[in-house]
């Protein structure tokens, strides 16, 4: 009834879950995480800032950091197997990854204290670098250890998505409901 929902994969998010309840915000972007500074680097993002999630953790992300690396990696599927054949080089990269996404977690976890945070994506995917996200999250967050213990892999990756882009969807509906249903601005008016 009470989770966070974090998806880094292409794509960075998160779906908040409060009693049951999606929660959307004021302005239909509450879960907009992609953009929160996770690092000193200054890798540039399209937001204009730097350091932000999304040009630190995301699968593209890992993969340019890859072939900067030198590593013969075209996208996040090659970066995996280099990484599952031991290369040192690849592992080091998802490892920082997913300490980039523990610093992020640390911060809902700070700021909302849900009972869980469920991190679905690429990461769950790669449960043999999970124990840098939750060393980060023992680190960073407030709780420290006692947040870390609060943080998962998604067991059901598929599940996790397919919540993630229902949220969108809600996100969608509940931003111009009568433009889902096909109504253009001023045209579904009762009057």
């Amino acid at each position: 009834d009470d989770f966070v929902l974090m998806v880094i994969t292409a794509d960075i998010g998160s779906v908040m879950v409060d009693s049951g309840r999606i929660r959307s915000g004021f302005s239909q972007t509450a879960g907009q995480i992609a953009h929160l500074r996770v690092s000193d680097e200054p890798r540039e993002c399209p937001c204009g800032r730097t350091g932000c999630l999304a040009v630190m953790a995301s699968d593209d992300a890992v993969t340019r950091t890859a072939i900067e690396h030198g590593l013969p990696a075209r996208n996040i599927d090659e970066v995996l197997a280099l990484a599952s054949a031991g290369g040192a080089a690849a592992i080091e990269i998802l490892e920082q990854r997913n300490r980039y996404v523990g610093r992020a977690a640390s911060s809902l976890l700070d700021i909302h204290d849900p009972e869980l945070l469920v991190v679905a994506g690429t990461p769950a995917e790669t449960p043999a670098f999970f124990g840098s996200l939750i060393a980060e999250v023992g680190k960073y967050a407030h709780a420290g250890h006692g947040a870390a213990g609060r943080v998962v892999l998604s067991s059901d990756h598929v599940f996790s998505l397919s919540l993630f882009a229902g949220a969108t969807l809600v996100d969608a509906l509940l931003a111009d409901p009568l433009g889902v249903l096909g109504f253009g601005e001023g045209e579904g008016s009762l009057s």
